[in-house]
This record gives structure tokens, sequence and C-alpha cells, in this order.
């Protein structure tokens, strides 16, 4: 509750700085104005995980399998290219994450 509370002042902040912003126009009060937006938007994203992830089968762990397909070297570079970006999704969020198995392509990219 103390993540939505600080929220909800943050928006109610926001809406006087612009406010502020609408009467005076002044740029540096805009400017803390976006900042502090920024922060709110940010908080509302980790709170929409939070709640996204917040079932008692969610702490377990998942399987994630990508497949090129028969989309040749295309896809396989493209399969290549989500495995990273799932790699790197889970880094940034904190999760443990390996790779289990890799098929690579003759060319480029992987298979699986």
């Amino acid at each position: 509750m103390k993540s939505w509370t600080d929220l909800q002042t943050g928006v109610d902040d926001c809406g006087a700085l612009l406010e502020l912003c609408a009467e005076e126009l002044d740029e540096e009060l805009m400017e803390e104005a976006r900042q502090l937006l920024k922060r709110v938007a940010t908080g509302v994203q980790s709170l929409e995980i939070q709640r996204l992830l917040g079932e008692p089968h969610d702490a377990d762990g998942a399987i994630l399998e990508i497949n090129s397909g028969a989309g040749g070297t295309d896809a396989s570079d493209w399969a290549e290219m989500l495995k990273r970006m799932y790699l790197r999704w889970a880094d940034r969020r904190g999760f443990k994450s390996t790779v289990v198995d890799e098929q690579p392509h003759d060319e480029a990219g992987i298979k699986s």
C-alpha cells in the first residue's frame, strides 16, 4: 500500500506543478514536472509487474522455448536476437536464467 500511496502523492504533486506551469509558464517547473512524471511512470510499471507476478505459483520457474522454424537464416538470426532480449530482460529484473539447450544454425543465429 505504501508504494501505491507514494505514487498517488506523486501524481497529485505532478498535477499541482502542471497547474503552476500553466499559470507562470516557468520552464524550471516544467522540467521538474517532467522528471516527477517519469518517476511516477516507472513506479507504475514496477507495480504492474508485481501485480502480474503476484499469484502463488508465479515465483516458480518457467521454461521459454524459441524455435526459428522454417524461415532460414533470417529466422535463425531473429531467434537469437529474441534469446538475447529475453535474457537481458530477465537479468535487468533480477530473475535467474539459464540456457539449457541451444542448437546453432549453420550460418547465423540459432535453430532452437
